[in-house]
């Protein structure tokens, strides 16, 4: 018998990412929970309670540099996802819509201007400079690449290597 859907969340959805193939819709939350979606079937299947502390204002799917084409259904992804205090985390999905978003990576850019690593790594070769002093406004992939560009509501940019696990941080401001 088909698994039960999980049950209704009492947020409401805030941004929305497909994987790369389509198979699966993801939905961050006002209460920061991700709720991912199997789109072919129109069917909610798994909800990532608590996923972040504060609401998620940013999410984006990608493949990895080297890791094919494809989305969650054919064989796995990333998904990052982005708060409004300013944490990132990117998401291991695998095993299509159904699977179980694992975090790899997670970062909060602090108002002290010190990148405080949250995934436990203490020497995870940062530059130390802050990439945030409010939430995060907007994120995008670096086509062919392992890093995921981070732009906060002050206009701040910048980089998160995937791999490496490190960040570059560069000011922008119109003014």
């Amino acid at each position: 018998t088909p698994a039960a859907p999980p049950p209704p969340t009492s947020s409401s959805c805030r941004c929305l990412a497909f994987s790369s193939d389509g198979s699966a819709l993801f939905c961050g939350t006002s209460k920061g929970s991700i709720v991912v979606w199997d789109w072919a079937r129109r069917r909610r299947v798994r909800v990532r309670r608590s996923a972040h502390d504060a609401p998620i204002s940013k999410l984006i799917f990608f493949q990895r540099h080297g890791g094919g084409e494809g989305g969650a259904g054919s064989g796995g992804g990333y998904l990052a996802s982005g708060d409004e205090r300013g944490e990132v985390k990117v998401w291991r999905i695998s095993g299509g819509p159904r699977g179980r978003p694992k975090v790899i990576l997670k970062k909060r850019f602090w108002s002290d201007g010190i990148d405080r690593d949250l995934d436990g790594d203490e020497d995870d070769g940062h530059d130390g400079k802050m990439a945030s002093r409010g939430g995060v406004a907007g994120m995008c992939h670096i086509p062919r690449s392992e890093e995921v560009v981070v732009a906060s509501e002050d206009g701040c940019l910048s980089t998160i290597n995937v791999t490496s696990n490190t960040l570059t941080s560069f000011e922008y401001n119109e003014n």
